[in-house]
């Protein structure tokens, strides 16, 4: 059980943050994936190999953060999305600057909680 999953959240998002805005990953990252809208055989090794691997790990950090009720009851598979697609999005369409603040926002946006909603619990 993650003993702060808002930490974790920011270290793993950071993480991934750092690899996408490093020039030379980057780039490689963008060349594979955009290769794989034309290599139907690259993008089921992709989906298969890399995707569900990673997607399978988020997911369960996720479930635990919810488990110990700091991160609301939701699809822990949206999670997942609503906190990598804003950095794919800046990687393969805008060219956005990735930094560690803009994973920070990320993470605090998807933590704050609705209004009329009462707030997960940071620590347990």
């Amino acid at each position: 059980m993650p003993r702060n999953a808002p930490a974790d959240l920011r270290t793993w998002l950071r993480i991934l943050a750092e690899v996408f805005a490093d020039e030379r990953h980057g780039q490689i990252v963008s060349g594979v994936i955009g290769s794989a809208q034309l290599d139907t055989e690259l993008a089921t090794m992709i989906q298969g190999k890399v995707h569900t691997a990673l997607a399978t790990i988020n997911r369960a950090r996720l479930v635990k953060a919810q488990e110990a009720g700091q991160l609301g009851a939701c699809d822990p598979a949206l999670y997942d999305d609503m906190l990598v697609a804003p950095l794919w999005y800046r990687l393969l369409v805008t060219g956005e600057p990735i930094t560690s603040d803009y994973a920070d926002t990320i993470v605090n946006t998807l933590l704050t909680p609705a209004p009329g909603q009462a707030p997960a619990a940071e620590e347990r």
